[in-house]
């Protein structure tokens, strides 16, 4: 299947909620590495960049179309995860 990124990103902010449920869970307060698997668009592991910002964030998607959206679009803060 391929996936439309500007489509996907339509519904970012009801897949940002239970993200952020999740990272309000993890009892870890240092991270030295991070794999976001099936990352989408990425605007989920941009959340994973703030409470660990000395991690190195990977990453991974099998849809190309996501991927090439990610490698565009410069890393910013999002002001709405913390540890």
């Amino acid at each position: 299947m391929i996936w439309n990124s500007e489509q996907y990103l339509t519904f970012a902010d009801a897949r940002k909620r239970p993200a952020l449920d999740l990272l309000a869970r993890i009892g870890c307060h240092s991270a030295s590495a991070i794999v976001d698997l099936v990352c989408g668009a990425d605007n989920i592991t941009r959340l994973l960049a703030e409470p660990w910002p000395a991690a190195s964030i990977l990453g991974i998607d099998n849809d190309l179309a996501m991927l090439t959206r990610t490698a565009t679009t410069p890393l910013q803060s999002t002001g709405s995860a913390q540890k």
